[in-house]
């Protein structure tokens, strides 16, 4: 199918009154194409397998940004392996030329990464980082970068010791200007919404990838506390006591956790603390087709005191057990398989009503869910032939906090459960699930 979308493609180019001849396309895909991507991947593939060759290279790429990494006693030795991946057969360099992309060597950047410290006897023989100078490496004859000591990638700042503390500090900043327009929009505004609002809008934004830059180290042998984030929470923990104050028009000298119980909003510590767990759970479900799947299997399996990974700090505060957690295949489903349920939209009402008393499956579930009086409702009744009905219900709260959407949704969960609670064979057996929002299905 791709091979096909790749040929025998033409385009004109119009303006005014002026239509130009057909232009062949030999590259690329349409724009706004859902092949895009897919295609992509596999159109860049060949860049990182060429791009790991031996123990000491890491590779890794999203869309159109990669990263390369060279591991070495001395950054002279890192910067000349650096040199040699770059240029060796099969490698970026080569495939940038078989694969018609050029390179804006203007855009590439490096970063040393090293926790050395040295000893210093002047100053009651303290330990202190080793502070490297800018190091220029040559990528080819041509062309050489120089390092710096922060670059972003993917939207985290990296540093060059990895502790995140500079991203951190661009984190905070993020959630005191999100916060500041949040206080302006929520003037007013119930305090439910603004409570939304800071988890919809503020929090996303200064909590972007904390998996990887806001882990809690697992605590070492003989010391009290775990070190980390422990400053950086604390502020923005203050960000989030902002929010709470406008929420509940609370006097500033409520503490803070009186504050939290009232504007119903958890703690950020344990905020990021459920983030992490969340990204821990889908690393432990990842399939063994993925390229994640190793790695995590063996963090999950040992035990670490020094240099830990984030992703073997999640996986640690989880307290995940491999046996325990189920993994999520990526496989389709055969070219063969057919689709069991049948689907039926009536145009009208009547028509949906006279379709339900002709219908004639053995089991039949319909499902509603409503508003009234300011609170959120859902029911499903279950009907079998000459059996007395079964009827469940559910509040799910104040129209506030849910929509109508979610219980039509809760709706269809009741009706499959009861319909599950039977204990019946369903082999061979025939159900109707019926439901007035097309959005359901």
């Amino acid at each position: 199918m791709i091979l096909d979308k790749m040929t025998r493609r033409e385009t004109v180019i119009t303006f005014d009154d002026y239509v130009s001849d057909p232009i062949p396309v030999n590259s690329g895909l349409d724009q706004g194409c859902n092949l895009s991507m897919f295609a992509y991947r596999f159109y860049n593939a060949s860049q990182i397998e060429g791009s790991v060759g031996k123990k000491d290279e890491l590779a890794t790429n999203y869309a159109d940004d990669a990263i390369c990494a060279t591991m070495a006693k001395t950054i002279e030795e890192a910067a000349e392996k650096m040199k040699t991946l770059f240029q060796r057969d099969g490698g970026p360099a080569a495939w940038g030329r078989t694969h018609f992309s050029t390179y804006e060597f203007h855009k590439f950047a490096a970063i040393w990464v090293s926790r050395k410290r040295k000893q210093i006897t002047e100053l009651g023989g303290r330990n202190r980082r080793v502070k490297q100078p800018p190091t220029k490496i040559k990528i080819d004859n041509e062309h050489e970068v120089t390092t710096t000591p922060t670059h972003k990638f993917l939207g985290v700042l990296l540093d060059n010791e990895l502790r995140f503390q500079k991203h951190a500090a661009l984190a905070i900043a993020k959630g005191e200007r999100w916060v500041s327009e949040v206080k302006k929009l929520s003037k007013g505004m119930h305090r439910m919404l603004t409570r939304r609002l800071f988890y919809s809008v503020a929090a996303p934004s200064m909590l972007y990838a904390a998996d990887v830059w806001c882990t809690q180290p697992a605590k070492r042998s003989g010391t009290k506390i775990a070190r980390g984030m422990g400053a950086a929470i604390r502020k923005m923990e203050s960000i989030q006591r902002k929010v709470a104050l406008q929420a509940t028009g609370a006097l500033r000298t409520t503490p803070s956790d009186l504050l939290f119980a009232h504007a119903d909003m958890l703690p950020l510590r344990l905020y990021i603390k459920t983030l992490c767990q969340r990204a821990a759970l889908r690393v432990a479900t990842l399939p063994k087709e993925h390229p994640i799947y190793s790695v995590a299997r063996k963090a999950m399996g040992r035990r670490l005191k020094w240099h830990t990974s984030p992703l073997y700090e999640i996986l640690d505060s989880a307290k995940i057990r491999t046996n325990e957690i189920e993994t999520i295949g990526t496989s389709t489903k055969p070219p063969t398989w057919r689709n069991k349920i049948k689907t039926v939209i009536a145009p009208t009402r009547e028509d949906a009503i006279q379709y339900a008393r002709n219908d004639e499956s053995d089991i039949k579930i319909y499902t509603d869910g409503s508003s009234r009086e300011g609170g959120v409702g859902t029911a499903a009744v279950l009907t079998q032939g000459i059996h007395p009905a079964r009827i469940a219900q559910h509040h799910l709260g104040k129209s506030m906090k849910h929509t109508i959407y979610e219980s039509k949704c809760v709706g269809q969960i009741l009706g499959l459960k009861m319909l599950q609670k039977l204990g019946q064979d369903l082999n061979g057996v025939e159900v109707m699930v019926a439901t007035d929002n097309q959005a359901v299905l």
